[in-house]
């Protein structure tokens, strides 16, 4: 019965959804943004379960706010977040480079040199900023990449997110086994693949995180080994309104020695390490709301901000 109600029920999220995406399209891109921070920063702090998730996540992560302070990142974020969501509705016609572009781009060179060496890449960021615009940028310097994303349970809102997907990277790649699949397929085709990695995965490999074992998502690590290609971090900074900072990192530094069970633990560490400055920088713009650390953590944090 439970699963014919969602089934029921995915004609009016599609309708909402589509809703939402009709008032990216109509409104100028500063505006659609300025209207995705208000509403979801107005209503995801009434979140409660997520909220306290936040919370605990700010404590096993040894970060000492105050209350007043939780609640500023806590608002910030869902600002964040709204404005990304509109952002991405139109993010297809926005221009990267130029003197009328809302984006400003560090560490081209890094860039250039993926796009240049003839071998498959890869790429990492985190759900923070605007995490979209990374790939975007590659891919109109020249990087043609495929993006790797979590594919939505409802068909109908899956295609509509789909759709732009396929505007911002050359291809879209479900998570999962047949992701792998098609991730090892472009990488044997000498292509390059963008993916995030700052959530917990239950099959990955544990390597620290704010100072605790966190699962970490493995399948970079050991791609970039079997490949024998690099990995690229690029965080993306939102400065103001739609204004963004994009930054291409040097790459990470490939073991030369160990076992493969070392070198993909080294490669992890660095992953999570650069994740890691860039939430201690901007707090605000680290999407908390997800259970980073093991389930056993979580129940002994009360998350009441204290």
């Amino acid at each position: 019965m439970k699963a014919f109600f969602k089934y029921l029920i995915y004609p009016f999220e599609a309708l909402l959804f589509s809703l939402v995406v009709l008032i990216g399209f109509l409104l100028p891109f500063s505006w659609g943004s300025a209207v995705g921070s208000f509403l979801v920063g107005s209503l995801g702090p009434l979140l409660s379960k997520k909220t306290q998730i936040a919370q605990q996540n700010f404590q096993l992560a040894g970060l000492k706010f105050t209350k007043d302070q939780q609640d500023q990142i806590i608002k910030k974020m869902w600002q964040n977040l709204g404005r990304t969501f509109l952002e991405y509705v139109r993010l297809p016609y926005q221009s990267p480079f130029g003197k009328n572009s809302p984006y400003t781009v560090e560490g081209l060179d890094h860039l250039d040199a993926l796009i240049n060496d003839k071998k498959p890449g890869l790429l990492f960021s985190a759900h923070y900023g605007n995490w979209e615009v990374g790939t975007y940028v590659a891919q109109k310097r020249g990087l043609k990449t495929a993006q790797v994303t979590r594919f939505l349970n409802n068909p109908l809102t899956r295609f509509l997110v789909n759709t732009v997907q396929e505007r911002v990277a050359r291809k879209v790649i479900p998570k999962g086994a047949s992701g792998a699949k098609a991730i090892m397929k472009e990488l044997k085709s000498g292509h390059h693949v963008s993916l995030l990695a700052d959530q917990k995965m239950n099959d990955g490999l544990s390597a620290p995180f704010f100072g605790r074992d966190a699962m970490t998502a493995s399948a970079l690590a050991k791609m970039a080994l079997k490949f024998d290609c690099p990995i690229l971090p690029f965080q993306v900074i939102r400065i103001d309104g739609i204004k963004c900072k994009v930054i291409y990192h040097p790459p990470l530094t490939i073991p030369k020695t160990g076992t493969n069970q070392e070198k993909t633990e080294a490669l992890l560490k660095q992953m999570n390490d650069h994740i890691e400055s860039w939430v201690r920088e901007h707090p605000e713009q680290w999407f908390w709301v997800h259970r980073r650390w093991p389930k056993e953590l979580y129940k002994n944090q009360k998350g009441n901000g204290e």
